[in-house]
């Protein structure tokens, strides 16, 4: 009898650990320096789905580069932009693309003490950069190939935005790093398809050069570091089929944007991150097994379908009451919103929250290139990941995830 009830004694308390919420049940935390020394260069694993269906990983997986990994509160850094327009003035056809009033407004905002982007435009002619969708349009080349008929690099590019971001009295001294460097073909005149959706849609025609501008370009993908973690760009917690909520409460403010062909034609536009101070030193993190279980288990409720990359960074969180946005106010100024920068893990691949956004393009599952690379083997460039809090591992499936409160 007493073997009876030691043996219901154990079910019990196996029940009680299965319906405890995983990041208790699995609460092994380290710092970054011992998550360093667990952790492999790669995820590998098979795991067996609950509908019979067998996952095999073999991701990279990238940790950030410094010894340690603060809480960050931040805010948007500012320029002093006062006469980046005398000295980078509107391309000439936007006296006809936009009224006196809009242009005024455009100065208002990006030309002007205390700006939190700064924007350098500049275009020979008008669409000679990327095109019009349904006129003319830039191929990707594949990586390793450099832009037709054009010697500049990506170094060159580089130094022309730090020296203009030190130009403008920026207040910060970002670490603004290359992420990928997509060189771009000339531009090519576009044909009419349908899609099979059945949607209309256009795509380049490699049989029509435009005559005059075969010069390629260099369209460069860029994040911001800080102390060593990148910085995460824009994240959609739900699926972008379903209603967004409330987006005047948040919106990340990170915007790196640089395209670049020579100079008389290029697009750079920036806004990113300062510094404050540091809310936790060296934030706790799930060991490397903690957080292996807790993908395993995701995986095998059916709920994330595939891995093809982990990152450990910063996710952008707003403290709670402020906003970033509102009716009333130009989206670029409102500097005294706070963010926090969070530790999450950016897992690239197919999770069910992204269900909804592969269906509305036809999708069932979008492949591994989709997901990799989706500007140039996804004809809609949908993002495809899903975030998962380092320090807990609760996965960040709503907007009220994306609020930090302040002790």
């Amino acid at each position: 009898m007493k073997r009876f009830k030691r043996m219901i004694i154990a079910a019990f308390i196996l029940f009680v650990a299965g319906t405890i919420p995983l990041q208790a049940a699995y609460a092994s935390t380290v710092i970054l320096s011992q998550l360093k020394d667990q952790t492999p260069e790669r995820l590998q694993m098979t795991v067996t789905a609950q509908d019979g269906t067998i996952v095999t990983i073999d991701a990279p997986i990238t940790l950030p580069q410094g010894d340690t990994m603060p809480i960050v509160l931040a805010q948007s850094a500012t320029f002093d932009t006062t006469g980046l327009h005398d000295a980078f003035p509107f391309p000439a056809y936007y006296d006809q693309e936009y009224s006196k009033r809009d242009l005024q407004n455009m100065l208002l905002e990006y030309d002007h003490p205390g700006a939190l982007i700064i924007m350098f435009l500049a275009e020979e002619q008008k669409n000679i950069l990327l095109g019009k969708v349904d006129s003319t349009m830039r191929a990707i080349l594949p990586q390793g190939e450099t832009p037709p008929e054009n010697n500049v690099t990506i170094e060159s590019i580089m130094n022309f935005i730090d020296s203009h971001i030190n130009r403008f009295g920026c207040d910060t001294e970002p670490d603004l790093r290359v992420l990928k460097a997509n060189a771009k073909t000339g531009l090519y005149k576009t044909k009419r398809i349908t899609t099979p959706e059945g949607w209309t849609d256009f795509t380049i025609d490699m049989d029509k050069p435009v005559s005059g501008a075969e010069k390629g370009l260099w369209d460069l993908k860029l994040a911001q570091y800080i102390y060593g973690a990148r910085v995460f760009e824009d994240y959609f917690p739900y699926s972008c089929a379903t209603d967004p909520g409330n987006l005047n409460l948040w919106q990340n403010p990170l915007f790196l944007l640089a395209q670049y062909m020579d100079e008389q034609n290029y697009h750079i536009a920036l806004r990113f991150f300062k510094a404050k101070e540091s809310l936790v030193a060296d934030a706790p993190l799930l060991s490397y097994d903690s957080m292996v279980e807790v993908l395993r288990q995701r995986i095998q409720a059916g709920k994330l379908k595939s891995i093809y990359g982990l990152t450990l960074g910063y996710s952008v969180k707003i403290v709670k009451g402020d906003a970033f946005f509102t009716d009333d106010t130009l989206i670029h100024q409102n500097p005294d919103v706070r963010f926090v920068l969070v530790p999450e893990w950016e897992i690239l691949g197919f999770d069910e929250k992204s269900a909804g956004t592969a269906a509305s393009v036809g999708l069932e599952e979008p492949t591994k290139d989709m997901i990799l690379e989706p500007e140039r083997f996804s004809r809609y460039g949908l993002s495809y990941e899903v975030r998962m809090d380092a320090a807990t591992g609760s996965f960040i499936l709503d907007y009220e995830s994306m609020e930090y409160t302040l002790p």
